[in-house]
């Protein structure tokens, strides 16, 4: 995966954004995070999803 870094364990699922140099949420990263974040609905192995950013300055506020 380019734009994100998923990483799950113990039920959690982090998912770094790594779009520098703002992790600006572009076209490109869409189409890339939406699928991910649909196929999690469907797991049983997840129950907790933390959003966090690679660079300096990230904002998650446009996701929610």
């Amino acid at each position: 995966m380019k734009w994100i870094k998923p990483n799950i364990e113990n039920q959690i699922c982090t998912i770094t954004i790594n779009n520098p140099p703002m992790n600006i949420l572009t076209k490109e990263f869409r189409e890339e995070f939406v699928p991910y974040m649909e196929n999690l609905k469907s797991r049983t192995d997840v129950r907790v999803i933390i959003l966090t950013g690679d660079v300096t300055g990230h904002s998650v506020q446009e996701l929610i």
